[in-house]
């Protein structure tokens, strides 16, 4: 069976994992330029890249399969991303007829050549879209002096959030979990691993499952039972540098050869009708791509201007970030955002829901503003939630 290796890639460092029976076990870590590099062949190598090292969006497109929508996000990785050299992953989260929503992660990809070196990978999955469970869950563990946070209802991933493990209280548990509302998600479990400083209440339909500290991601657990195939890096084959293993694979392949050899000048007759027939087909295949020469290619620069026009025309990601932090009271806790061409969606936490709407309304960029549902007042906080949308001025 073949082996399974799996390096989890954080701010500080590289920590590697080798599969035995199924469970992650710890065969090393720390920074690039001080590890060994992997030697061993035959097996299946993961890059899971951790939190602290992904940025995430929520967007929607028009409708269309999958591999556009990938290329249409890689087109625009520049735009919605302040890396110099992206990498990114999308995933569906919800469809309609009239909109397709995609997660999308990102990370800077500048130090694969440095990591290739030690880890060479075959597979790179953001640490986010790795979690999965059977129901609607929420995952809570402390890693490196760092809380998080994380829902998901079976593949489809919800939302995430960080907390400084000494710092972490009821209050934002509850807040995490009211910010899932906006979604429509009912949460059945939440799965608490070690023992946390605080107390998680639990409500009506969420059981509270604590389980002994794994002492790194849950989501290691979830990495032999995945389908890697989507996760596959394109990249060049590497042979690695093995004396052993080379010398044997050049025996091999002299034997091999001469077997070959063998076998030809016993059924040297056969072998040439073969060649023969190959040799016409290439003589057709040949003739009927000159035939083709002629015919007149496609213009598709007017497709094209049109394309790029209405990709300058739109608001950049990183300027409506900056707008709403620049115009919302201090108060307000901006939970999610979905960005649509020139209208915004917005899931606003504040004590002072009047005021935030007020700031809105008065922003010289903001066109029009209109609450979406009705204000949800969470009784222990003295907070409301509420979904703003804004439409941008042009």
């Amino acid at each position: 069976m073949q082996g399974l290796t799996a390096g989890y890639w954080h701010r500080n460092g590289l920590d590697l994992y080798r599969y035995v029976k199924g469970k992650p076990v710890r065969t090393g870590g720390g920074s690039l330029d001080e590890l060994t590099p992997l030697r061993g062949a035959l097996q299946r190598i993961v890059l899971i890249i951790g939190r602290d090292r992904l940025l995430h969006i929520r967007k929607r497109y028009p409708p269309a399969p999958k591999e556009k929508l990938a290329k249409a996000v890689r087109l625009e990785l520049g735009e919605l991303f302040p890396f110099s050299r992206p990498d990114f992953y999308c995933r569906v989260n919800s469809s309609s007829s009239a909109y397709t929503e995609l997660d999308i992660w990102a990370w800077e990809s500048e130090p694969y050549s440095l990591l290739r070196n030690v880890l060479p990978f075959h597979y790179a999955i953001p640490e986010e879209a790795a979690f999965s469970s059977s129901t609607a869950e929420i995952f809570l563990w402390t890693w490196k002096d760092v809380t998080h946070l994380l829902a998901v209802s079976e593949r489809r991933f919800l939302g995430a959030a960080s907390h400084p493990a000494d710092a972490f209280t009821e209050e934002d548990a509850e807040r995490f979990l009211n910010s899932l509302e906006a979604y429509g998600a009912e949460m059945h479990r939440m799965r608490v691993y070690g023992i946390l400083p605080v107390t998680v209440r639990e409500r009506p339909a969420l059981f509270v499952e604590n389980v002994p500290d794994r002492g790194y991601s849950p989501c290691l657990d979830n990495i032999p039972s995945m389908n890697l195939r989507e996760f596959r890096c394109k990249r060049e084959l590497r042979i690695p540098a093995y004396p052993g293993l080379l010398f044997r694979m050049a025996i091999y392949g002299v034997l091999g050869c001469g077997l070959v050899l063998y076998l030809n000048m016993r059924d040297h007759e056969r072998a040439s009708q073969a060649l023969q027939e190959i040799s016409r087909q290439m003589d057709r295949r040949i003739q009927l791509a000159e035939s083709r020469q002629g015919i007149q290619a496609i213009d598709y620069s007017a497709v094209q201007k049109e394309l790029s026009d209405r990709l300058n025309a739109r608001q950049s990601p990183l300027s409506v970030l900056d707008m709403l932090a620049r115009t919302l009271p201090e108060d307000c806790y901006i939970s999610s955002v979905q960005l649509n061409e020139n209208n915004v969606e917005v899931l606003i936490i504040s004590k002072e829901p009047l005021a935030a709407l007020k700031a809105l309304a008065e922003e010289k960029g903001i066109r029009n503003i209109q609450l979406k549902g009705p204000l949800n007042m969470e009784g222990k906080t003295g907070e409301y939630s509420f979904v703003v949308t804004i439409e941008l001025a042009g």
